[in-house]
């Protein structure tokens, strides 16, 4: 896919105005990478349009900036690399295959990606008037059964599943001052519409202006529409640093909520039932 001009060109005004490039790539839904190497392009060269070697052989390809734009960011695909230079992906295919360029599994680094957890625990510590609304979702197997049982000394303890099959349930909900807010189950897998619907019947309505909203990098929860959903209410919108789950105090949650399903699940015919008893009659989920 090739970007035009004018996306360009707003992509890196917004960086220049002083915006974050990964505010730019969440808001014109343009990869962060492919952000980063046009706004380093405009400020090393002064140009937002692309190469004019598009659309001419691989020998007219700049092998020089091709070389150093391929170690930073490293992890670019050959489609990104010809959307920054205005060529067909062969022609950088080619290009590397002359220039002794292969593709490796990326070694990351861990302490790189401790200095953002770090940054992202003292971001959260300014917020003193008004704790975040933590964000996710989650998976409940319908088979969550007691794990111990009793029987005489030396005994097995022999546990019955059902029969009947029952399909697993998605949750997603939002975790403020230690309560579950606007939980939500449902089958199959999250996407944006989905998201946003759920943002604006559920969980935006109970949010009031100025709080913030944080979640992981998930594809879904990055779109113009949710940025504009929360952004209008008005609340922020933040992001989690990547691999970093113990970072939302919403996991914690989860883990107890499965516990009461493993508690409860004899009593009720369906996962969804329990849930339902769940989050109408535990304290912590049912938000008294």
């Amino acid at each position: 896919m090739s970007y035009s001009v004018d996306l360009r060109e707003r992509v890196v005004k917004f960086v220049m105005k002083g915006n974050s490039r990964r505010q730019a790539s969440n808001l014109f839904e343009v990869h962060y990478n492919t952000v980063k190497s046009w706004v380093r392009i405009y400020q090393a060269e002064g140009r937002i349009t692309p190469s004019q070697s598009a659309g001419l052989k691989p020998y007219k390809l700049d092998r020089e900036a091709l070389t150093r734009e391929v170690q930073e960011p490293p992890e670019l695909f050959q489609s990104e690399q010809a959307q920054t230079f205005g060529v067909v992906q062969s022609t950088i295919s080619k290009a590397f295959q002359q220039l002794g360029i292969t593709r490796k599994k990326i070694n990351y680094s861990a302490e790189a990606n401790e200095e953002q957890k770090q940054n992202f625990r003292q971001a959260v510590k300014t917020l003193t008037e008004e704790p975040g609304v933590y964000l996710d979702e989650g998976g409940i197997n319908p088979h969550l059964n007691r794990e111990f049982g009793w029987a005489p000394r030396h005994d097995k303890v022999l546990g019955k599943i059902p029969g009947k099959r029952e399909s697993k349930l998605n949750l997603i909900a939002a975790l403020h001052s230690s309560e579950l807010k606007a939980p939500l189950s449902y089958q199959g897998t999250m996407n944006t519409t989905l998201f946003n619907t759920y943002l604006k019947e559920l969980l935006l309505p109970l949010l009031i202006p100025g709080q913030v909203v944080i979640m992981d990098n998930a594809t879904f929860h990055k779109s113009l529409d949710t940025h504009r959903l929360i952004t209008e209410k008005p609340c922020q919108v933040w992001y989690l640093p990547p691999y970093s789950p113990e970072l939302n105090p919403i996991e914690h949650t989860w883990a107890v909520l499965k516990r009461y399903v493993r508690r409860y699940r004899n009593q009720f015919d369906s996962l969804a039932l329990t849930l339902d008893f769940i989050f109408h009659s535990i304290p912590l989920f049912a938000g008294k």
